[in-house]
């Protein structure tokens, strides 16, 4: 039976070591310490496991492998809550038991059992090993030590151990090694790995060879160009002939002047460079960027005022302020040339066409278009650029624009500018502010550049969705034109006159190869978009072209002709199915208007009353706003004397207030009438019609204040077939600007305190006694 011995254990995370082999290492767990410090106060040696998972703090019985080493302790250097151990490693051992339970990690082994070798084929094994570690030695500059041992051991398990702790490798390499219990294996295993490493160190030989012959030839080209460009001083030329381009910008004086002065001076700095630097490299970055920028005023060829409304008037429906506005520009151009172009704002929900306009003015205007997106963008190096201290700097997105537009008056879209966000890097918009400012942005400097370029030509309009987000001194900055979504009558002249004769240009069919009549085309807006632009209308009609398409190619018909009776067929998706309408006055239950990305919707308000202790429940993803008018509408109707509704009624009673549609968040102050008419209908048992829908923000005093977005509440209440709407007094000259085909049909109360509401919202008590 092999001998048997308990000691102290220590399991290793990510490396493995073999016997003969000087270590050190740090030990910096609780139990691996205490391990340590028993084996230094009993002076015994110490166990050496690994374990499977390197990344386990606290390993069991199964977590290490059963090969164990043993090492004996040179010595100890504390550090703190380190301790760091110098030791060398002395035989092979087997794991029998590994005790992991107690005050520190301790294991049981057992001496390794011999394998029978054939002495003449060891000896082989030894001497390839030896010569193929002596070759490697050479290659690789092991230190002469480490051969002399491995010269001096005669067992071919000895000399691969030794050989696998001097030779680089992987981890899974080693780690079969310290594994494999045949010495025979290990021997062949190491072979194999010496004339692995051999072919990689003399390939590393060649290719250090060449890299010095680079470098001096490097050297000598840096020392000719260096000559020459002394020759070329005494001579007295000029520096930037070997670039024409920057020759003519030289001497261009319609260039500025502190732009010249700026390439003449990098140039010099460059002249005096060695190729091989890394700074000459950085500064031919820097003058093929200066050479792209359109340093050049662009002469502006006005087009004739009717022709630019011609343009937009092609190109969009409906959109009348944005269009007036482009027309207004122009005609202030043409009487005056140097006017300054206004910074344009487009406010409005996603689809409704804000990029496509913006594509349109340039082309209405006769000016190059480019984009920029800042949608995402929290670093203000984005916009100002990046300083050339830094590797891999480059001008910002606006100077890149600029370059990328070829002229110094282009039309620039700033797409979603309510995007942006700030954090440690900086804060985006605030870089904006000098961009957008037209009383600055005439010397706008870029990081990079550090040259001062003229942005006062460039005609600039951003987009956003809502103003939410964009702080106030960069709306100071801009001209905001609110468009609002579009009502279904809109939308049917829209797929009709511009997404139709689109999407057949796009799949080349003629008119007769797919036709979708007006009738069509309003139901497909009706049943199957749910948006406030059109932009899932077009994928629809996208959609319909492509099976035409399919039908023409691969069945040979004629074309399609989309009709009530196929449609449903056609679309890829059932119709969307409004709410079901309020049939009949019911008590709690209001019809509210709200606005929403996708456009106006009808909300139901639900309230209900019980026994507890005073408390207001409110449901329906309402946000903090909505929640704060909710107290508000209930502190309201508590001012009404109403019967039995006293201190003590308030106090034994909870109110829930709920909004369907829970999963979709709710928010805003335009809900405040509504909820003070249902907690008020709940309270007094009156029932409040079906055919009325309100909007309006509610003050404590019990006054109707102005709310926004009236088309989009004011067509979603008209789908719904509500024909009566309340909104605030001080919304009358909103809703009288607004297209007629909004308000047509539709009896619009204007009102000013919440008793003029429930006048009009609540069914009069004599028809309610008649259940009428």
């Amino acid at each position: 039976m092999r001998e048997r011995i308990t000691l102290p254990f220590l399991p290793l995370r990510g490396f493995v070591v073999f016997p003969r082999q000087i270590v050190n290492f740090d030990v910096g767990r609780v139990k691996a310490r205490k391990a340590l410090e028993k084996a230094m106060g009993d002076g015994s040696e110490i166990l050496l496991g690994v374990q499977k998972e390197p990344m386990m703090e606290n390993p069991g019985p199964e977590d290490v492998w059963d090969t164990v080493m043993s090492m004996k302790i040179n010595k100890v250097f504390k550090d703190q809550k380190i301790l760091r151990v110098l030791g060398e490693v002395t035989r092979r051992t087997r794991l029998v038991q590994f005790h992991a339970e107690g005050e520190w990690y301790e294991a049981t082994v057992e001496s390794e059992e011999t394998m029978p070798m054939d002495p003449e084929y060891e000896l082989a094994l030894c001497r390839v090993m030896k010569e193929s570690f002596e070759e490697y030695s050479q290659l690789a500059d092991i230190v002469p030590h480490a051969v002399f041992m491995v010269m001096g051991l005669k067992h071919a398990g000895d000399v691969a151990d030794l050989i696998a702790a001097n030779l680089p490798g992987d981890r899974e390499d080693q780690l079969d090694l310290f594994l494999e219990r045949d010495p025979a294996e290990r021997a062949r295993r190491i072979i194999a790995n010496l004339e692995r490493e051999k072919q990689v160190a003399q390939i590393r030989s060649s290719l250090n060879t060449e890299v010095g012959k680079e470098l001096r030839d490097m050297q000598r080209e840096s020392f000719l160009r260096e000559e020459m460009a002394v020759i070329r001083r005494q001579l007295g030329e000029d520096d930037s002939e070997d670039d024409p381009v920057l020759a003519d910008m030289v001497q261009n004086e319609r260039i500025p002047q502190v732009v010249r002065d700026k390439i003449r001076l990098e140039l010099k700095r460059l002249s005096k460079m060695a190729p091989s630097s890394p700074e000459y490299g950085v500064i031919q970055d820097y003058l093929d960027r200066v050479k792209e920028v359109p340093w050049i005023k662009t002469p502006l060829v006005q087009p004739p005022l009717a022709g630019v409304r011609a343009i937009l008037d092609d190109d969009h429906y409906g959109m009348k302020r944005v269009k007036d506005r482009i027309v207004e520009l122009a005609a202030s151009k043409e009487l005056k040339p140097d006017v300054k172009s206004p910074v344009i704002c487009l406010v409005g929900p996603p689809g409704i066409g804000k990029t496509s306009v913006a594509s349109s003015i340039a082309s209405a205007l006769g000016r190059e278009f480019v984009r920029v997106s800042l949608g995402g963008i929290r670093d203000e190096a984005e916009i100002r650029g990046h300083r050339r201290t830094y590797i891999g700097s480059m001008p910002g997105r606006i100077i890149h624009a600029m370059i990328q537009a070829g002229t110094s008056n282009p039309v620039m879209l700033l797409d979603e500018v309510d995007k942006m966000a700030s954090d440690l890097r900086g804060d985006p918009t605030a870089a904006l502010l000098e961009v957008l400012d037209t009383a600055l942005n005439s010397e706008f400097r870029d990081a990079y550049l550090e040259l001062p370029v003229d942005l006062s030509d460039v005609l600039f309009i951003t987009t956003a969705n809502t103003l939410e987000g964009i702080p106030l001194p960069l709306i100071d900055r801009m001209e905001i034109i609110e468009l609002e979504s579009y009502s279904r009558s809109e939308k049917l002249e829209i797929g009709m006159r511009y997404l139709l004769p689109r999407q057949r240009r796009e799949y080349g069919l003629k008119a007769s190869q797919i036709k979708i009549s007006r009738q069509i085309m309003s139901r497909i807006i009706a049943e199957y978009t749910h948006e406030a632009g059109v932009r899932e209308l077009e994928r629809l009609i996208g959609s319909l072209c492509r099976k035409a398409v399919t039908l023409i190619v691969e069945q040979q018909k004629s074309g399609l002709n989309v009709t009530d009776r196929n449609l449903p067929v056609l679309m890829e998706e059932p119709p969307i199915l409004e709410d079901e309408r309020r049939l009949q006055p019911e008590i709690g239950v209001v019809n509210g208007l709200a606005w929403t990305a996708l456009g106006g919707e009808v909300l139901t308000v639900e309230a209900t009353v019980f026994d507890g202790s005073g408390k207001l429940e409110l449901t329906g993803q309402m946000g903090d706003v909505m929640k704060e008018s909710a107290q508000i509408a209930l502190s309201v109707v508590r001012g009404y004397d109403l019967p039995d509704r006293d201190a003590k009624y308030y106090r034994e009673h909870d109110m829930h207030i709920h909004i369907p549609a829970g999963a979709v968040p709710k928010d805003g102050p335009s809900a405040g009438i509504t909820l003070a008419t249902a907690i008020y209908s709940i309270l007094s048992g009156r029932y409040v019609r079906n055919d009325v829908a309100m909007t309006g923000e509610l003050s404590l005093r019990g006054r109707v204040l102005p709310i926004g977005g009236l088309k989009e509440k004011l067509l979603a209440a008209g789908q719904r077939g509500i024909r009566e709407v309340l909104v605030p007094e001080m919304n009358r000259l909103d809703v009288q600007k607004l297209p007629s085909h909004v308000t047509d049909g539709m009896q619009i109360h204007y009102v000013k305190s919440f008793g003029e509401v429930l006048e009009l919202a609540l069914v009069p008590e004599s028809l309610a006694a008649e259940g009428k």
